[in-house]
């Protein structure tokens, strides 16, 4: 995100089957594509965070890996993202998508139905989930 409304470049990948190694390989590409002033990912030590042992694995090499190449790295807890988006009355993730849609233009387009529980959550929210973690960061480095 180049600042809390505009983005540079949003997409996903796939990756089948899962693999952590390709999963960095793919991230550590991206970051020598973009040049990011800072790296911000989900702080997984918060109490609403649920992240397997894989992801949390992931995470922490996303963390070596900046601090090895220099790169400024923010990491925020889903507590917190929910603290900047409570000022939108939005608690839930899909309430704070639905926040991000209206405000973001990149994200206009990607909104997505209320899931339906147990149904598993939409492709789309982990789009959504990055952007809050960005959003996030602007609103705490005011």
């Amino acid at each position: 995100m180049k600042n809390p409304l505009e983005v540079i470049e949003k997409g996903m990948i796939s990756i089948t089957p899962i693999d952590n190694t390709v999963v960095l390989q793919k991230v550590k590409h991206l970051i020598r594509k973009l040049k990011p002033e800072r790296i911000i990912i989900e702080d997984f030590r918060g109490t609403y965070s649920n992240k397997s042992q894989r992801v949390i694995e992931v995470l922490r090499a996303i963390q070596k890996y900046s601090k090895q190449k220099g790169f400024a790295l923010s990491s925020y807890s889903r507590e917190q993202i929910r603290l900047v988006f409570s000022n939108w009355q939005a608690e839930t993730r899909y309430e704070i998508a639905e926040v991000i849609s209206r405000n973001v233009e990149a994200f206009t387009n990607l909104m997505f139905d209320k899931p339906k529980y147990p149904k598993t959550e939409h492709f789309r929210s982990a789009q959504f989930d990055a952007a809050s973690l960005g959003i996030t960061h602007y609103y705490n480095a005011m």
